[in-house]
């Protein structure tokens, strides 16, 4: 745990380090401007990075290929971009929510596998989700909520299977769902609600279930 650090900047000691077997939580570090110093990193149970203020950029964790429960990233005010996750291959659950500053993400570029949910919701400024591209399954929930200035969904183009519910809901400015080409089947609920700039439902012209 790192965490009221108040004087923290970045996390430069630990840049040997490989693998942790339970959880890595970073929170709470007012001057925490970076993690680069986990650049080595390549697997952990669980991590939270979230109320840290000054961190503008989630970079520099490249060689993370796998976090085994969840991966949340919220409540960071400062937070404009997330790009480095750009090795990680499977997570249980991938969380970024109530990010008031973030404007995009892009930094998932390998990721194949979701296990459990995929929650993006609350963050009031993002207006890309463009980083999903090699994603292929959600094992469970699917959520794309709150997030008022995104005008498009695209760059989930590879996602075949959600497992649970798939909830489109509460985007003010969305005009586009045309990225989901390649979806096939959501076996629980599907919602599109409470986008008042949607024109038209296009993008899904697989689905079958």
């Amino acid at each position: 745990i790192v965490m009221d650090c108040d004087n923290l900047l970045g996390l430069d000691g630990l840049s040997s380090l490989q693998t942790i077997t339970g959880a890595l939580f970073i929170q709470e570090n007012d001057n925490l401007v970076d993690i680069n110093g986990l650049a080595s990193l390549q697997t952990v149970r669980q991590l939270e990075i979230h109320t840290n203020p000054a961190l503008q950029d989630i970079n520099g964790i490249a060689q993370l290929n796998a976090v085994e429960l969840t991966a949340s990233i919220r409540l960071n005010s400062g937070l404009t971009s997330i790009s480095g996750f750009s090795g990680l291959v499977s997570v249980g659950s991938l969380e970024i929510k109530d990010n008031n500053a973030l404007l995009n993400i892009n930094g998932f570029d390998a990721l194949q596998t979701i296990t459990y949910h995929c929650t993006i919701e609350n963050n009031p400024f993002l207006g890309g989700i463009n980083g999903f591209d090699a994603l292929q399954s959600v094992g469970m929930n699917l959520t794309l909520s709150g997030n008022p200035k995104l005008a498009a969904l695209t760059g989930f183009n590879d996602l075949t299977l959600i497992g649970g519910d798939f909830l489109i809901e509460n985007n003010a400015e969305l005009v586009s769902t045309a990225g989901f080409s390649s979806l096939l089947s959501v076996n629980g609920s599907f919602s599109i609600k409470d986008n008042p700039a949607l024109e038209a439902i296009t993008g899904f012209d697989v689905l079958q279930n």
